[in-house]
């Protein structure tokens, strides 16, 4: 039981931690859009 219940958090936590890289992937890649077009305004 133990040992299922170890198996279970770790898959849980690998899909966490790909949720978390994929979110922030995405926020970095909004900020990097939006500030390209306030450089682009700027010039």
């Amino acid at each position: 039981m133990r040992k299922n219940f170890l198996k279970v958090g770790v898959l849980l936590l690998e899909l966490i931690r790909k949720i978390a890289i994929c979110c922030s992937f995405h926020i970095l890649r909004i900020d990097v859009q939006s500030s390209n077009s306030n450089f682009l305004q700027k010039k």
